[in-house]
């Protein structure tokens, strides 16, 4: 979530009348959880709409960053719990509500990188042979890790 720090932009200032919003992936505008927003003390209030949390700085971007760490810390501990412990119905409920965005998140990172790898690997610059040599210079490997060369016949 990040907003303009201008001067014209106006924040709510009280916990009775926040702005309501998402965080979401800004690359895939997949939505992390509903939030509300206001500003007490000179301090940005960013708040879960649908859990218990809470994140407060001077700065509201920064204010988004700590909200979205704390996120992060507690999806990592109900892991821990829904793994290795015995969750409560709500807290595997809070678990896979916020994992299943954070995995849909990782997962699309996951295809960009693959087809990043792979635009390179086609984009490869061709070297030239000498002329008359139309003998492939790549050839499958015969088991892992090793290249067959080739024929020098």
């Amino acid at each position: 979530m990040v907003a303009d720090e201008s001067p014209t932009m106006s924040y709510p200032s009280a916990e009775e009348h926040p702005d309501y919003g998402v965080i979401a992936h800004s690359e895939y505008g997949i939505e992390l959880c509903a939030i509300e927003h206001w500003v007490e003390d000179g301090l940005h209030v960013i708040r879960a709409a649908d859990f218990d949390l809470i994140a407060l700085d001077e700065d509201h971007d920064k204010a988004a960053c700590k909200f979205v760490e704390e996120v992060f810390s507690l999806v990592g501990a109900l892991h821990e719990l829904v793994m290795h412990g015995e969750p409560t119905p709500s807290e595997r409920e809070l678990w896979v509500l916020l994992a299943t965005p954070i995995l849909e998140a990782g997962n699309r990172d996951q295809e960009a990188a693959e087809q990043k790898r792979a635009r390179r690997l086609i984009d490869f610059p061709r070297f030239r042979r000498p002329r008359g040599d139309h003998s492939p210079a790549w050839r499958q490997s015969s088991g892992p890790g090793k290249l067959n060369q080739p024929s020098t016949a």
